[in-house]
């Protein structure tokens, strides 16, 4: 169990832990001479002194220890004992640039919202871009962040043995972190649309969810699920907030292109099959695409509503559904995407758009929204991508059945929270995963002082 304590210098060269009897006993050394204490990835032999003029809750740690360790003083931490091992933390890294250029003032203090929850996390609570990493000395130049002047202090750290990352890093990078930390990385793999479709084809609790999917190789593709379904939806793999989609119909002898550009729909129609595939080369070639069955959405005054259901764990580990925001599209859009002219609001009040004076089935749907959230949640722990939060697109078709659109595991944004529940509700949201990193570190149950 950890306890909270505040760490001292003492001006020796000597390697020794002192503390108070009562504190020795609380944190479970009492009767060791010799540990050894441990700040993210960096490690220290020290010699224990019992001694009665130490506070309570307090360590004094030799000058030199300190040093080698990089702890900065003045902060509450927190102190776990466990074989011979004394954990001194949290240590967690927010990696938020390549460039250390972009980590403005603006910037930092930008990021004061991910640290409000900080008197329940404790601890050095650092952000850094990857150029201020040095891998020889296996040392980071990191902003910290310091509840008493409630700003940002720049010094050397360790590597923090969890780091919730926010930018895609290349498989050497990863592999590099894995060599130093082990499996710290929170957000660890970014999976796109169509590895997402692979992966969970053989669970049938969720792959009867999916829309038909193909991986587009020829207009070929295209041409064969158009004759099965009429229309047919092109996404690029990789593609976010509804960028790059195109709907594709056979009407009668005509082929339609829908998409939207620059705030605006845009539709095509041509004759020529020939002049549809050479349109497909010159929207496809851009980059990866999935063409998909279409589904008939739920629709509102003409627009076609689905959802987005924010999963997020929490300081125990275990995934809660925080929020379903309803995405209603503008009228005759392709895409729902409040990006792209879309309207966002709670998902009860939008149910109660669809289905007023019928709160039995408005409440059935959002329980079965949450639950299947919370399955796929579950579903990507066990494939072994390591997140925090994840952004589900769901869907509810004019037949009662509910259909997995997507996943976004990409830092999504939680935008969807302020929509439906408000400001607080976001700002909790936004500081709620610093308490599930604090997990990740082993710093799990918190004694209460005495």
């Amino acid at each position: 169990m950890a306890l909270v304590i505040q760490i001292h210098s003492i001006d020796t060269q000597v390697p020794i832990l002192v503390m108070g009897e009562n504190t020795a006993s609380k944190l479970g050394v009492a009767g060791k001479k010799r540990v050894y204490i441990s700040f993210g990835a960096k490690k220290h032999f020290v010699t224990v002194e019992i001694q009665d003029y130490v506070e309570e809750d307090a360590i004094h740690l030799a000058d030199k220890v300190i040093q080698e360790l990089y702890i900065p003083l003045g902060l509450p931490y927190e102190a776990i004992f466990r074989e011979n091992e004394i954990l001194i933390g949290p240590l967690i890294g927010i990696l938020v640039s390549k460039n250390k250029i972009k980590l403005t003032e603006n910037k930092l203090h930008k990021l004061q919202k991910k640290v409000r929850q900080y008197d329940k996390v404790h601890g050095s609570i650092i952000v850094f871009a990857l150029d201020q990493i040095n891998k020889e000395k296996l040392l980071i130049e990191a902003y910290y962040y310091d509840p008493n002047q409630k700003g940002w202090n720049k010094e050397k750290f360790p590597y923090p043995l969890v780091i919730l990352r926010q930018i895609t890093l290349t498989e050497e990078w990863r592999n590099h972190f894995l060599n130093v930390i082990g499996d710290g990385l929170i957000s660890n793999y970014h999976f796109n649309k169509w590895e997402m479709v692979e992966w969970f084809a053989d669970d049938l609790s969720i792959s009867t969810h999916l829309p038909k999917t193909v991986l587009y190789q020829t207009p070929e593709d295209v041409f064969v699920m158009l004759s099965q379904y009429g229309s047919v939806y092109a996404k690029p793999i990789g593609g976010m907030q509804g960028a790059g989609i195109v709907r594709i119909s056979k009407i009668d002898e005509r082929y339609v292109l829908e998409y939207r550009k620059k705030d605006t729909n845009h539709q095509v129609c041509i004759t020529d099959k020939k002049e549809v595939v050479k349109d497909m080369t010159t929207f496809f070639d851009r980059s990866d695409y999935l063409i998909q069955q279409p589904i008939e959405l739920l629709q509102y005054n003409e627009g076609s509503i689905d959802f987005r259901s924010v999963i997020q764990k929490d300081e125990m580990g275990q995934w809660n559904c925080i929020t379903i925001m309803a995405k209603i599209g503008a009228a005759t859009s392709i895409v729902s995407n409040i990006h792209r002219g879309g309207k966002g609001l709670g998902a009860k009040e939008a149910l109660q758009l669809v289905f007023a004076g019928e709160p039995e089935i408005i409440s059935e749907w959002i329980s079965r929204l949450q639950t299947f959230s919370l399955e796929i949640g579950k579903k990507v722990d066990s494939i072994g991508i390591r997140c925090v939060n994840l952004g589900i697109d769901l869907a509810i078709d004019m037949h009662g059945k509910l259909w997995l659109i997507e996943i976004n595991n990409r830092d999504p944004n939680l935008i969807a929270v302020l929509f439906a529940d408000g400001k607080e509700a976001f700002l909790d949201a936004v500081s709620a995963p610093l308490l599930y990193a604090k997990h990740v570190a082993g710093f799990r149950h918190l004694q209460e002082n005495i």
